[in-house]
């Protein structure tokens, strides 16, 4: 038996996850869902073998292994450099600033990227202080990340009273990589998602409507669609069981009197 956390572990991803002085980061549902993710294109693989072949084959498929190849910058560092990555946190090695910073109103955050100096000159715009476009504290990468503590003060002091969509669209319009830390609430609300149909009611025959997550994909020709509801229990049994399997209803009404069948 095993659990999410127990293979994220093995695989070395909590010791690279968190702040320095903090203790590796506890992964859970989303390991699941990665190696699910990975299975998927292993059949998909084995099925276009059948295809091309007509013989089917066995799938030998690790959790550990697929989330320790998902950290391949990891085991490249220490390969090609003898370096073992630690923790740091939202810091990067290269990019300055590169963080989440407080807003305004409850656990509200932004998070704010710099790539290059244009970025940073778009960032002291946005901010209205065009005095830190000319500090040589701050004037490449290499300065930025050396006095990154107060870099981050004083994006924090600007940020903190402020909506962290103003803040986004501010910077946005500058160039600068920004975009609020959302909340299960905030999902919900987000205009862009509303426009993308991402969330859709349906009627249900117990709770009557209901939200419901519609498909993240778009395709141009069969695009998915939300048609109805999920089955209620043992909705389906007679099209499955007499329809599909061909069995006598007689015995299906048996198996469900003896609640084999529900």
């Amino acid at each position: 038996m095993g659990y999410a956390p127990t293979f994220a572990a093995m695989a070395g991803l909590p010791h690279i996850t968190g702040y320095e002085d903090s203790p590796p980061s506890n992964f859970m549902g989303s390991i699941d869902l990665r190696s699910a993710t990975m299975s998927a294109f292993a059949i998909l693989t084995a099925l276009i073998h059948h295809q091309n072949t007509g013989e089917g084959q066995y799938i030998d498929l690790s959790s550990q292994e697929v989330i320790a190849a998902l950290c391949g910058d990891v085991f490249l560092d220490y390969i090609f450099n003898n370096q073992s990555p630690e923790r740091s946190g939202n810091k990067d090695k290269f990019m300055a600033p590169h963080n989440c910073y407080r807003c305004s109103g409850y656990d509200n955050w932004i998070s704010i990227v710099v790539g290059n100096n244009a970025e940073w000159q778009g960032l002291c715009d946005a901010m209205e202080k065009p005095e830190l476009a000319e500090d040589k504290r701050f004037s490449c990468a290499e300065n930025r990340l050396r006095h990154l503590d107060e870099l981050d003060r004083i994006i924090s002091d600007w940020t903190c009273d402020q909506d962290y969509y103003i803040v986004m669209e501010k910077l946005q319009n500058k160039g600068v990589a920004a975009a609020p830390s959302m909340s299960g609430e905030a999902l919900f609300k987000d205009p862009h998602l509303k426009a993308r149909g991402v969330y859709q009611q349906v009627e249900h025959p117990v709770i009557g409507k209901d939200w419901i997550i519609a498909p993240p994909w778009r395709l141009s020709e069969t695009p998915a669609q939300i048609k109805r509801c999920s089955p209620l229990l043992g909705e389906h049994n007679e099209e499955i069981l007499c329809g599909l399997l061909k069995m006598n209803p007689d015995e299906v009404r048996r198996l469900t009197k003896e609640k084999i069948v529900y």
